[in-house]
């Protein structure tokens, strides 16, 4: 009996030359971006230390799946262009208002093009999952780590406290913070869990992809969240057993750093628990795929050559802007606060140190935070100056007042008077249990003040497109209410007097 061939697939050469141009192209017009996505990786008391091993196992699934790629027909497929030049306009926009954020989602769309130009709709449908994965390698905006931290780490004190409360323990929570009868555990950011739940996800995704059963695919993405959280709080439970018994570890030490192994040991048992079996559940999605002996040899088209042509043009377009994008932003940068006088009159001032989160957060070193004190007034006020090139970063204080468990219980705009001149601020008073804070804040652009976020981003964006650059300032004032019926009519006054006596000198030095 004889033996029937397998027909094989009639294949054009390798696009390799165009790929080779393209990635580096790509390079030099991404390459901002990256650069900054890299160093949130590699950050000690970052979020995203799985970010490294995303590409690896992008490029461990595209393997995985080699024989299906190659019995996919190649060919082009102009949506890819288009997809090229979207993510060409938004790296343009990105680098303008100089986010990074929005620079590696252009990197994304800029990938998934330049495949479909390469390779053809089919072949991309065929490793959309692998494309997508890279998503997980992009970090989300400071400001959005910062507030889903703040509300993760609300939400563990409160099921670890309630969790210990459960097995009869005393326990009061303040904030983040849990206090029991022998010992004090404050949940920040760090353990909030946010960096286990990001990893889970991917982990999840990747589970989900590879699992033969859809249902248990299904189950495992939707337990990645409760997963991660609960691991989460069982880990703030030991580090309150461990402080309960006089440890140290509970708040350093490498018992700490081991406790956060939890989350990831926690989600590999269950998502171990979940996988099929081998012989059982359904059919692997490689083995529903491959094509009968009978099909007809499959056909490679190599893309037109005008198609490439255009693509390294809109790549090489990219990298231009980058170039410009980079050479702007060393003119513009320029240490504002640092010219803020420390002696105003009769006002003293004395700096307050900011964690390094914080200034990454907010996108700046080129912060402020001082306490001004004048004989005959009695309690300080704080100055708060944010100075950015990014409109983006400049942002509402209510996230640095949240962290701190502080909560807004009273807002609107009122005018002020500085220097002589009359500004309208947002005011706001925040409280956590006896202590209150009295706020005013606004945003400055050239000599312009306004109370309204949206009408500062808006000039400053007008601003960058004419003159090539936009610096601008958040600006804060603010005083501690004292208990008592007349404590917020003396912060009032305190901080009237402060604006009236020394601002006006010290935001001289802003543009």
């Amino acid at each position: 009996m004889s033996a029937v061939a397998t027909p094989k697939p009639r294949s054009a050469s390798f696009p390799a030359l165009p790929l080779a141009a393209a990635a580096g192209l790509g390079a030099i017009a991404f390459a901002p971006g990256a650069r900054e996505m890299a160093s949130r990786w590699l950050a000690p008391d970052g979020y995203y230390g799985h970010g490294p091993l995303v590409p690896a196992v992008c490029a461990w699934l595209l393997w995985r799946d080699r024989e299906a790629l190659g019995e996919v027909a190649r060919s082009s497929s102009r949506a890819g262009l288009a997809l090229v030049a979207a993510a060409v306009a938004l790296l343009a926009l990105s680098v303008l208002e100089d986010v990074h954020f929005t620079q590696n989602l252009a990197l994304l769309g800029a990938v998934a093009g330049t495949a479909l130009v390469l390779f053809g709709r089919a072949a991309v449908r065929r490793a959309w999952f692998a494309l997508a994965f890279l998503a997980f390698m992009v970090p989300l905006p400071q400001l959005a780590i910062a507030d889903l931290a703040f509300r993760l780490k609300m939400l563990a004190a409160a099921l670890a406290a309630k969790a210990i409360a459960l097995v009869g323990v005393p326990v009061v929570r303040s904030g983040s913070s849990l206090h029991l009868a022998s010992a004090s555990v404050t949940v920040d950011d760090a353990c909030s869990g946010l960096r286990g739940l990001l990893a889970v996800l991917a982990i999840a995704a990747v589970f989900a992809h590879v699992e033969r059963s859809r249902a248990r695919a299904a189950l495992a993405l939707a337990l990645a969240v409760p997963v991660a959280i609960a691991a989460n709080v069982a880990r703030i439970l030991v580090l309150c057993a461990l402080a309960a018994a006089g440890s140290r570890a509970a708040a350093e030490g490498p018992v700490h750093e081991a406790t956060g192994l939890v989350v990831y040991a926690f989600a590999f048992l269950v998502f171990f628990a979940l996988k099929t079996r081998p012989g059982g559940g359904d059919m692997a999605e490689g083995a529903r795929d491959l094509p009968a002996a009978d099909e007809p040899p499959v056909v490679h088209r190599a893309p037109p050559p005008k198609r490439v042509l255009l693509l390294l043009v809109l790549l090489a377009a990219g990298a231009s802007v980058s170039a410009f994008g980079k050479e702007r932003a060393a003119l513009a940068e320029s240490p504002r606060t640092k010219l803020v006088p420390r002696e105003i009159g009769a006002w003293v001032g004395v700096d307050e140190s900011l964690p390094q989160r914080v200034y990454r957060t907010l996108g700046t070193e080129d912060v402020l935070l001082r306490q001004y004190a004048r004989p005959q007034v009695p309690g300080p006020v704080g100055l708060c100056v944010v100075h950015t090139q990014d409109a983006q970063r400049a942002h509402a204080p209510e996230l640095c007042f949240a962290g701190e468990g502080l909560v807004r219980v009273e807002g609107d705009v009122r005018t002020i008077a500085v220097a002589g001149a009359r500004i309208e601020a947002n005011r706001a008073l925040f409280r956590q249990g006896e202590r209150t804070i009295l706020v005013y804040y606004w945003y400055r652009l050239d000599g312009r003040d306004t109370p309204s976020h949206y009408d500062h981003w808006v000039d400053r964006l007008l601003r960058r497109v004419e003159r090539g650059t936009s610096e601008g300032s958040l600006i804060r004032v603010s005083a501690a209410v004292d208990p008592g019926p007349r404590g917020l009519e003396a912060a009032e006054a305190r901080i009237a007097r402060f604006c009236a006596e020394a601002l006006g000198p010290a935001l001289a030095v802003l543009p």
